[in-house]
């Protein structure tokens, strides 16, 4: 998983956050962290980018909106 958001340029402490991962700076410690939905976005493009690389994704996957010309 780690390589899969590295890959995607996800940002290290969303990425630490979603993995369960501990950076070990004092500050992380502090706040509430990152919202459900920085979170959610950095799991779709790490899928999404995979998604336009060839790979077989499951249909469950949501979609981008296909935009009008």
């Amino acid at each position: 998983m780690r390589d899969r958001l590295r890959n995607s340029y996800c940002p290290p402490d969303v990425a630490y956050r979603i993995g369960g991962w501990r950076m070990g700076g004092v500050g992380e410690d502090y706040g509430l962290g990152h919202h459900l939905s920085v979170l959610h976005e950095a799991m779709l493009k790490v899928l999404r980018d995979e998604a336009a690389s060839g790979k077989d994704m499951p249909s469950l996957i949501p979609r981008e909106p296909e935009k009008l010309s």
